[in-house]
This record gives C-alpha cells, structure tokens and sequence, in this order.
C-alpha cells in the first residue's frame, strides 16, 4: 500500500471519529432552553429568558429537564442573593424617602431567597408539585411587591428594576421545565 493513498477504514475511522466526539448537549439543550422560554409567554419576556439562559454555561451544558431544573433554579439563587445584597446596600445608603422601597424589597428577597432554595431541595428529592408553588411565588407575588414598593416610592433603580426581572425569568422557567417533565412523565429515578 502506497503511503500516499488513504484507504477508505482510515477515512471511515475519521470520520467516526469526529462524529461521535462532537457535544450531544449542543443539539438537544438549545429546544429545551427554548421550551423553557417559550411555554409561559405572557408571564416572562421570552428573548430575554433566552438572553439570561443561554448566557449561563452551567445551563447550556445540561442534558436533560432535571439537571436543567436544578441548573435554572441555582441560578436563580445565585441571581436572588446578589439582588438581596444590592438591597440591603441600597437600604443603608438610600435617601430617606427610598429606605421604605427598600424595606418592602428586602422583605420581598427574603422571601425570594428562601422559596428558590425550597424549591432546589424538593426538586432535588425528586418532588415536583410544591416547588412549581413556591417559584412561582418567589417570581410574581414577591416581585410584584417589591415592583409596587418601587413605583409607590417613586424609586428608579436600574439594578433592581433589571433583577426583578430576571428572577421572574429563572422562576417561571423553571416551572416550564417541570411541567414538561411532570406532563411527560421524565423525572429520573430517585437515586440512593
């Protein structure tokens, strides 16, 4: 055999080669990124769900709804503290007639803190009823507070005004995910 001729295994192991590295997680994460964004429409601005989601590889490199869940719902937690910390920030230095924005926000991340976490540990014990209550909670009834307080107190706060936001974005998201899984009857086998 000549050495410059290339038999026709070499070439099919090439290619097999390179066929099966390629990532599996490119092909399917994306649709369910975009499911995610796209089930609950009238409740979270879609291309911004689709913006912070797909920004965030811990999301993006998921394989399944589970791991996807859990990825949304730690983001979630990481996003909502910080929020908590900008809070409390602005409530020791903001003006006197900001301090009772503050305060009901403060409350209201508190409250957003602790669901999101509420949710992570359920989710994580393979329960998928009460965390889509708690999410929900923590991304309209305590956002909504926390937006009301904002408005009522005629505070402009980019910051806070952006994360209320993007908490709804990872709260109704994650409820997206597990509906789909509940409805599709996917949850992973509880592991010991």
């Amino acid at each position: 055999m000549s050495p410059s001729i290339i038999s026709f295994p070499t070439i099919f192991l090439i290619s097999s080669i390179i066929l099966f590295s390629s990532p599996k997680a490119t092909v399917a994460v994306p649709s369910l990124v975009q499911k995610a964004c796209s089930n609950y429409t009238k409740n979270i601005d879609e291309k911004l769900c689709l913006s912070v989601l797909e920004s965030m590889p811990s999301i993006t490199s998921t394989i399944d709804r589970f791991t996807l869940t859990i990825a949304i719902i730690e983001a979630g937690i990481s996003n909502s503290t910080k929020t908590h910390a900008h809070v409390v920030r602005m409530l020791g230095r903001g003006r006197p007639e900001e301090r009772g924005a503050y305060k009901v926000c403060k409350v209201s991340y508190d409250q957003v803190v602790t669901r999101f976490k509420s949710s992570l540990r359920q989710v994580r014990s393979r329960e998928f009823v009460s965390p889509t209550y708690e999410l929900l909670t923590a991304s309209t009834d305590c956002v909504d507070s926390c937006e009301s307080a904002l408005a009522t107190y005629k505070v402009i706060d980019r910051v806070l005004m952006r994360d209320n936001k993007i908490v709804t974005v990872f709260g109704i998201s994650a409820i997206s995910v597990i509906d789909d899984m509940v409805q599709l009857g996917s949850p992973p086998p509880h592991r010991r």
